[in-house]
């Protein structure tokens, strides 16, 4: 991404040909490379393989009003890929964040 993006156009979805991406971080994308930091995360110790992934913060202060619990989600390790993942097919964030606060919910700290 470009410096400042979230600044000139907001904080919106990458979509195709998105004129934020620079040829490089192209190339990393299209490639799985720029996943190869997290991964050296992973095996620190620092992050999980599944685990919640981050949300935007504007769906944070929307969340922790919607769906109880979400607060929880933070006491967790960080995945590689969010749970999920393997439960829904559905791309709406507010199903996604039910299902990862469910999944913490069942995590023993």
């Amino acid at each position: 991404m470009v410096p400042d993006s979230d600044t000139k156009w907001g904080a919106v979805p990458a979509k195709e040909r998105d004129p934020r991406i620079t040829r490089v971080g192209r190339v990393l994308r299209s490639t799985a490379m720029d996943e190869l930091p997290q991964l050296w995360n992973i095996f620190r110790g620092d992050m999980s393989f599944v685990g919640p992934r981050p949300e935007w913060s504007e769906l944070v202060k929307k969340f922790r009003v919607e769906i109880p619990g979400f607060d929880r989600r933070h006491t967790v390790t960080p995945g590689l890929t969010a749970s999920h993942r393997f439960m829904v097919t559905a791309n709406c964030p507010v199903v996604r964040s039910s299902v990862t606060t469910f999944f913490t919910s069942k995590t023993k700290l």
